[in-house]
């Protein structure tokens, strides 16, 4: 049986049950406990997440943290964008050395920027900026021609699927609903390499 393993923050951490109810009997599917956050934390737990796991399949989806504002209501990224696709081409070229038979990187998906900012006015959060989102995964996109690696575009399925009516208040999570359709997305791509 094929090892498929999942990276990602908590959108991964949403839509993983479904993942594995999808491939149950045909694929061993793990992924970390934590949330894996943003990509300088992906890069730093590689060895634990992914080296010592030898999936055969490697499906990675890491920005949304990256993309975070350090101050509340300042533009200026947790990670910035050049560091970003750095980081991305860096986990692509040690993930196809790790990975026996695919590597699928997974695209930021869309938030309610306004809504997201709102919801933690209380909280301090620093939310996002516009348009950083659509930026940062311009940057993957690039990364992923240039290795090779192909994309799953959960940016462009949560768009076709009415976003505002499967996305938490939060602007950035999602209902049951919502994680269970990107879960059928994301076991849908998986099939195709088992």
């Amino acid at each position: 049986m094929k090892k498929v393993v999942l990276i990602g923050d908590s959108i991964r951490m949403g839509y993983q049950a479904t993942v594995r109810k999808e491939l149950d009997g045909l694929a061993d599917v793990w992924s970390p406990e934590p949330n894996c956050q943003h990509t300088v934390n992906v890069l730093l737990n590689f060895t634990e997440w992914v080296v010592k796991n030898q999936p055969d399949i490697l499906h990675i989806a890491a920005g949304g943290w990256d993309v975070r504002n350090v101050l509340r209501g300042v533009p200026g990224n947790i990670v910035p964008l050049k560091h970003y696709q750095e980081n991305v081409a860096r986990l692509l070229a040690l993930s196809k050395q790790v990975a026996k038979d695919k590597v699928i990187w997974a695209l930021i998906t869309p938030m309610n920027i306004k809504q997201n900012f709102d919801h933690h006015a209380a909280t301090g959060h620093p939310a996002r900026t516009e348009g950083d989102i659509e930026r940062y995964n311009a940057a993957a996109i690039e990364e992923c021609h240039k290795a090779g690696v192909e994309i799953n575009d959960l940016y462009h399925f949560v768009e076709t699927h009415h976003p505002e009516n499967i996305r938490d208040k939060d602007g950035v999570h999602y209902s049951e609903e919502g994680y269970a359709l990107m879960g059928k997305h994301v076991a849908g791509i998986i099939k195709k390499y088992l």
